[in-house]
Parts: structure tokens; sequence; C-alpha cells
């Protein structure tokens, strides 16, 4: 998480702005809600995307339910066999996976699908698609106080 969090920052600084809104989706937003909390500048607006508060995410992440619905993290820590299978018939299950956890199957038609199946069939995609996970989740160093005093 550290070095994501300075990749950001090096990105932010490399580009010159004096402040920018930060954007994040997923395990991106959860890189996003980190950065926040630790870098105040040039930090203008937080846009957070489909993940909770770390505090509320991490008290999630113990209930059951949650467990289940993040079941594929748990899957995507398991070497070499989540790319075997996302692999097979030149990728064709990650859109399965995709549609499987969209909230709005609908927005996932096949065009869409098709165009994650191409990104992930490229040699080694699916590998850098999966390290995301990989690394991001056993790397969350979790803070114990969110508030600015604590940074």
């Amino acid at each position: 998480m550290t070095h994501l969090l300075d990749d950001i920052a090096g990105l932010i600084d490399v580009s010159g702005a004096r402040s920018v809104t930060l954007i994040g989706h997923d395990w991106g937003a959860m890189v996003a809600w980190f950065f926040a909390m630790r870098r105040v500048r040039p930090l203008e607006r937080l846009v957070i995307m489909n993940v909770p508060h770390p505090a509320v995410f991490r008290e999630a992440l113990r209930r059951l339910p949650q467990k289940l619905r993040s079941w594929y993290v748990q899957f995507f820590q398991l070497p070499r066999l989540p790319e075997f299978v996302l692999g097979l018939d030149g990728a064709a299950p990650i859109g399965w996976l995709i549609a499987l956890s969209a909230s709005d199957r609908r927005r996932f038609g096949p065009e869409v699908l098709d165009v994650y199946r191409r990104a992930a069939a490229h040699p080694g995609a699916l590998t850098a698609m999966l390290d995301w996970y990989r690394r991001t989740s056993a790397a969350v160093e979790w803070p114990r106080c969110y508030e600015p005093a604590c940074r």
C-alpha cells in the first residue's frame, strides 16, 4: 500500500498540479481512501465508488455475508489456479465473473464483456490483473486511527 500511495503522490508531483481530484473504484477506491487519510495535500476532492470508508469495510470483512460476496478475492490469492481458470477459452470466464459480480448486469452487454476478455487474453495480463488483488489485499495496513492528528 505504501508503494501505491507513493506512486500516486509521484504522479501528482510530476503533473505539477497544485491540487487534484482523486477518483477511485473498487480496490482503487480503497487506495484512494488511504491516500486521503495519509496525505491531505494536494487533494482537493475525493471521489469513492463502490467501497465504504476503511473503518466500515474492515468491520464488514469480519462478517460472513461480506466474506461470501468477496469470495473471488480469496480465490485470486491462490497461485496459478486463477490464471488457469480465468484464461480458459480465450479468457471467456472473465466475462462470466464480471457479469456475476455486477449489481446491474444490464451494464455489461456482450460487447463490453468482450473488451474485458480481449484485454485479459494478452500474455501476462491475467497475472497483472490478479496481482493487484494479491498485493493490495495482503498489504493493506488498516489504520487504527482515522483522525488527521493520527497521520
